[in-house]
């Protein structure tokens, strides 16, 4: 399946298209809404995604830290869910991570999406924690060795 991984620009038309695949597929489930203070702080994150031509089929944000990148509001499109599309996206991020210089990436991952992540070489730290009211697990990456 052709896609096309790259980041996708603050406000941008690509951007836009990150938001509704964000909402659909993580806060409209749970009842949570966006408002323009969550989109405010995207100006300090960088996004981005997979396209199938000019549509948007799976997307992340990455956030800055003093040693590591977190990554965060990864959501694929459902009918392109289990094609590796997330797979795709994921390491394409660790790529782009390791080439800044940086070697590891720290994530609320929530439970129903773990096995994904370990799947994927990520380890979980501590126990299992409820944020947005499911269940999530803190999980990371590291590249150093």
């Amino acid at each position: 399946m052709k896609h096309n991984f790259k980041e996708i620009e603050f406000k941008s038309n690509d951007w836009i298209q990150s938001v509704a695949l964000r909402y659909e597929i993580l806060r409209k489930p749970l009842n949570l809404h966006l408002n323009s203070l969550d989109l405010f702080k995207e100006t300090d994150e960088r996004v981005f995604g997979i396209f199938m031509g000019e549509f948007l089929v799976s997307s992340a944000n990455c956030v800055l830290l003093e040693n590591c990148v977190k990554i965060r509001q990864v959501a694929t499109h459902g009918k392109y869910q289990s094609l590796g599309i997330g797979t795709s996206l994921i390491t394409n991020i660790e790529k782009k991570i390791q080439n800044m210089g940086i070697f590891r990436i720290e994530m609320n991952a929530r439970k129903t999406s773990l096995d994904f992540y370990l799947k994927l070489g990520y380890c979980t730290i501590g126990n299992e924690f409820i944020e947005v009211g499911i269940p999530h697990y803190k999980i990371y990456k590291d590249f150093s060795s």
